[in-house]
C-alpha cells in the first residue's frame, strides 16, 4: 500500500485561463488508472466548530467513499486542513483502498510531507498521526 502526498502546485489546482474578465476556475484532474485521489478540506462554520470533509475518487472521477464531520476546535486553518487529511486518509485506508494521492489546497500541509522535521505544535502532532497512517 502506498500513499503519495502532493500539493496544489504539482497537480491539485490547474487553472483555466480567465475569459472576459471573469475569474479563472480550478480544474480537478483524475488520477491515473489504479490510483485514487483523496481531496480534503476544512471549514469554520461557527464559533468553536470545524467542519472536516474528504472524498476519494477513482481514475474515472467517480466518488468511491466520502466522509464529513463537525468537531470542536479553534479557527486554525492549518490544523483544520491537517485534521481533514487525517480523517480522509483513515477513512480510505479502513475502506481498503491503497495507492492514494492526497490533494490539498493548503501549502503548509502539502510542504510538511516533503520534509522530515515535525514542528512541536498541534499541527505537528496531526502530521505525525498522518505519517503513522501512511
Amino acid at each position: 500500500m502506498s500513499v503519495n502526498l502532493v500539493n496544489e502546485f504539482e497537480e491539485a489546482n490547474l487553472k483555466k485561463p480567465a475569459q472576459d474578465g471573469q475569474h479563472s476556475e480550478e480544474v480537478w484532474k483524475a488520477p491515473s488508472e489504479g490510483l485514487y485521489k483523496l481531496n480534503v478540506d476544512a471549514t469554520f462554520p461557527s464559533d468553536g466548530k470545524v467542519g472536516l470533509g474528504a472524498i476519494l475518487r477513482d481514475f474515472a472521477g467517480d466518488a468511491v467513499v466520502a466522509t464529513c464531520c463537525l468537531v470542536d476546535g479553534e479557527k486554525n486553518v492549518e490544523v483544520g486542513e491537517a485534521l481533514a487529511a487525517r480523517l480522509g486518509l483513515k477513512m480510505a485506508l479502513e475502506a481498503g483502498f491503497g495507492r492514494i494521492g492526497l490533494e490539498t489546497d493548503n501549502i503548509k500541509l502539502a510542504s510538511h510531507f516533503k520534509i522530515d522535521e515535525v514542528e512541536n505544535s498541534t499541527f505537528g502532532k496531526v502530521i505525525e498521526d498522518i505519517r503513522l497512517l501512511a
